[in-house]
């Protein structure tokens, strides 16, 4: 009985600490990473006419959050830079802008400008991200 003991209060401290390794190798490879990417939002005007974009987003300083709105106009068969920032690769639209909202000669757009579907996703070099949302006439039916 005292050999038992005396194998078991020098053997756990050895498993004790093989666990700890093991538990801290599982969850490190079970971690994503939280990587930052440079991330452009644009619109892309494919109408015969000008749109306004009313955009809003929460901008981020040293002394808190503050929502800030933007009016945009896009001429035709032109491409405009909504924002652009540092984004997690999974952000979502809904993660970058508080609200945007897009009219046409007073119009407002029927889709879901607020749907990450409706954009589209690309990458360049690996580090920067660019999403674009093609509005072309469909948008106003």
């Amino acid at each position: 009985m005292l050999t038992k003991n005396l194998f078991m209060h020098k053997l756990a401290p050895l498993v004790s600490t093989a666990c700890l390794i093991l538990g801290s190798v599982f969850l490190n490879s079970c971690r994503k990473e939280n990587k930052f990417y440079n991330s452009d939002y644009l619109v892309k005007n494919e109408t015969t006419s000008a749109i306004n974009i009313q955009s809003s987003a929460y901008s981020s300083n040293s002394s808190g959050s503050v929502l800030v709105t933007f009016n945009d106009v896009v001429t035709p068969a032109s491409t405009f830079k909504l924002r652009s920032i540092k984004a997690k690769e999974d952000a979502t639209i809904k993660g970058v802008f508080n609200d945007i909202r897009i009219f046409r000669d007073g119009v407002e757009c029927t889709k879901d400008e607020m749907n990450n579907s409706n954009w589209i996703k690309a990458g360049v070099d690996g580090d920067k991200f660019t999403y674009t949302l093609v509005v072309d006439s469909t948008y106003f039916q």
